[in-house]
């Protein structure tokens, strides 16, 4: 991955009487972290994953997903340095995501 942008990816679904239907697929750009020093260049990559599912009653579930892919470069402390910002994205993503999902839940 030859640029300063990460790849964000949050998708929803619902699944009842196990039918999967789509509900959310966002894609976003996201900057990256910048290099520790003017000569680290971008030439690895993290990806940080998580998902959530949820009881919606009715036997029915809701499911969010969300994945952050950044470019790093390529020495131990910025990939931890990485790493750190995709972990953190990711998770309040998704808690902001479950939120959304659990209101929806209540509001039925």
């Amino acid at each position: 991955m030859a640029s300063d942008t990460g790849i964000a990816m949050i998708t929803a679904t619902k699944t009842k009487a196990k039918v999967v239907t789509p509900v959310k697929e966002e894609v976003e750009s996201i900057p990256a972290p910048a290099p520790s020093s003017p000569t680290d260049r971008f030439i690895a990559e993290v990806t940080y994953s998580g998902g959530v599912t949820l009881n919606m009653g009715n036997y029915e579930s809701g499911r969010v997903d969300v994945s952050l892919r950044l470019p790093s470069a390529f020495n131990p402390t910025a990939i931890e340095r990485t790493y750190q910002m995709a972990r953190s994205w990711v998770q309040e993503r998704l808690a902001q995501e479950v939120v959304a999902l659990e209101k929806d839940r209540a509001d039925r």
